[in-house]
């Protein structure tokens, strides 16, 4: 299983000069690898959610991974947790000495962040740890407006669900008739929750939206089964149309009526549902933020630091912005009419309509490619694959982000995906899209994810102790640093997009402790956005009910920008003349997600 141990390829003992202290030092790697292997394999057995995202076979992941789901409700939720307690106590029995470096720091950081989930779930009382996506996390509501069983199945069969042959097909249909039972089991913990505490009101609200969408078109026209139809029609498998007639009877018969039955619970709880949306409201509720924050951000800093360091850069990006939209000519109004107005430009706004939507999809391509060739001055690794390239699927669009960068699979036969919301044409002018791209895809996330491929570190550190602020913080640099490329010249606006786009990151600083520290309310953070210049109304509405589900996810973003940009700057001044930027940048991307304050230490260390 080289794809779960990874190290083995990349990793090699240090020059030993005695024999016996080399042969110590591989016996003592062999041990650690046994080990890590065997605790990989139990975990990924139990959650082919993300067996299937990652692109690990069913050897990997054990029988029929492709046509099934992992095990929901309060039995569930319970079997998750002690699988993790495993890890932790299999990795904890191992011992440091005689690894090398890489292995030893496996170590470190997968033992850490397996606690640090588990802290932080027995401190909430509620919630599940969640195998979703390509960094494991924990969902404070199991059902919500952005995440859940109810989104996730969804995108997983659309994006990541391999059809290769036809019992893929086959197992797509498996997973389509067991679909039902599992959102039963989630409607389970749903239930349980609410008992304790509900999620807020407008996230209920949000969720019933989501749903709504889902169940709005029926037959060959649903998602589900237009997707499936136009990948097997593409000629690149075998399928029986009488697949795909099972496909639509499976939905009608065993995922409709489970959405419609969670809609129906959403419903009852809805009016009982808080108003408050920040964990502010709860007794303990500053004290369980700060755990967020440790976990989402990996900083020990506290909520009203944050708070005051959002304030400082909101201020400091909102009078960048304001003198690059006077030399664009833009004077007059505040710094959201005058993007309005940019908008307004010729040509800035693309049609609404379909060919509207392929055009600017086809831009985003073209802007990719450019970006790839760009790099190759400031990455030894040189560029990345292409990305596919689609829009969010439009019965999420309501309460998607902007967009999204999906990582390559780990067996490398899946490109990353990049992802983005068309619902509204003027929400993606032309000025704001190659901050947006370059966030994304390259150098962005995708990028960061063919480099993390490569190195073939162990499954576990690469998703389960993976750092969200690392992630986003490095997505953030990567805007800017697609500026020193010259990538934003020659597009109007460009660099105007970019600023948007950092101060709007530096508001979630400010409004993230506003809601979960400060207990703010819905009106005032929504108003707090929009004065500031950061986003519209509508935008700051979405963005606010994301925080409230998803406590500290947010303060990554720009925490982790800091602290990258901060070692790049030490390291520059240790070099002087000689630094390079290639290797800096080498260094930051080969480590693999290293939380932040494990990633300066090594950086600091170069």
């Amino acid at each position: 299983r080289d794809l779960l141990v990874g190290a083995v390829a990349c990793s090699a003992a240090p020059l030993l000069t005695q024999p016996d202290e080399a042969a110590a030092a591989a016996s003592s790697n062999a041990r650690f690898d046994q080990v890590l292997s065997q605790v990989q394999y139990g975990l990924l057995r139990h959650e082919p959610e993300q067996a299937t995202i990652l692109g690990f076979s069913e050897r990997d992941s054990g029988p029929d991974a492709l046509g099934r789901w992992g095990r929901y409700g309060l039995a569930g939720r319970s079997a998750r947790r002690e699988r993790l307690q495993q890890v932790a106590h299999r990795l904890g029995e191992t011992t440091v000495d005689g690894l090398d470096e890489e292995r030893a720091m496996t170590r470190a950081v997968v033992l850490e962040r397996a606690q640090g989930w588990l802290d932080l779930e027995e401190a909430c009382g509620q919630g599940h740890l969640s195998p979703w996506g390509v960094i494991w996390g924990f969902e404070l509501y199991p059902v919500n407006q952005i995440s859940g069983l109810h989104i996730g199945a969804p995108s997983l069969l659309i994006n990541y669900h391999p059809l290769e042959a036809r019992s893929d097909v086959r197992a797509y249909v498996r997973r389509l008739e067991s679909l039902g039972a599992a959102l039963d089991d989630v409607r389970e913990e749903v239930l349980a929750d609410a008992a304790m505490r509900p999620p807020p009101r407008l996230a209920v609200a949000g969720a019933i939206d989501v749903i709504d969408g889902f169940l709005a078109s029926g037959g060959d026209a649903h998602p589900l089964i237009a997707s499936l139809r136009a990948r097997a029609q593409s000629g690149l498998m075998e399928y029986r149309p009488s697949d795909l007639d099972a496909a639509a009877r499976a939905l009608d018969r065993s995922v409709f009526p489970a959405y419609r039955r969670l809609r129906d619970t959403l419903a009852e709880l809805q009016p009982n549902a808080p108003e408050a949306l920040g964990l502010a409201a709860r007794a303990g509720g500053q004290d369980l933020y700060q755990r967020f924050l440790s976990m989402q951000a990996d900083t020990s800093l506290s909520a009203a630091e944050i708070h005051r360091i959002g304030l400082e850069e909101s201020a400091r990006l909102a009078a960048e912005l304001d003198a690059a939209l006077a030399q664009e000519g833009l004077r007059d109004g505040g710094v959201q009419e005058r993007l309005a107005q940019l908008s307004e430009a010729p040509g800035q706004v693309y049609e609404d309509s379909d060919a509207g939507r392929e055009a600017l999809l086809s831009d985003l391509r073209d802007m990719v490619r450019e970006a790839n060739e760009s790099m190759r001055s400031a990455f030894a690794d040189g560029p990345a694959r292409l990305p596919e390239i689609r829009r969010v699927p439009q019965f999420l669009e309501a309460y998607a982000s902007g967009g999204g960068g999906q990582p390559p699979s780990m067996n490398g036969r899946t490109p990353g995906v990049y992802v983005i919301n068309l619902k509204d044409m003027s929400d993606v002018a032309r000025w704001s899209l190659p901050a947006l791209t370059y966030h994304e895809a390259s150098p962005g996330h995708i990028y960061e994810g063919e480099i993390a491929l490569s190195r073939r570190l162990p499954a576990l550190r690469q998703f389960l102790a993976r750092s969200n602020a690392f992630a986003e913080g490095w997505a953030m640099y990567a805007e800017k640093l697609a500026g020193e490329l010259g990538l934003y010249a020659d597009r109007r606006g460009g660099e105007i997009g970019r600023l948007q786009s950092e101060l709007f990151r530096a508001e979630r600083l400010v409004v993230d402790t506003g809601l979960h520290h400060y207990g703010w309310s819905f009106e005032e953070a929504v108003a707090r956005m929009v004065a500031s210049g950061a986003a519209s109304e509508s935008v700051a509405r979405r963005e606010v009910v994301r925080y409230a589900v998803w406590p500290g996810q947010a303060v990554g973003y720009k925490l982790g920008m800091i602290n990258i940009e901060a070692a790049r700057a030490r390291m520059r001044e240790r070099h002087g003349a000689d630094f390079d930027l290639r290797r800096f940048h080498s260094h930051l991307l080969h480590s693999g997600g290293l939380p932040i304050e494990r990633l300066v230490e090594v950086l600091d260390r170069v």
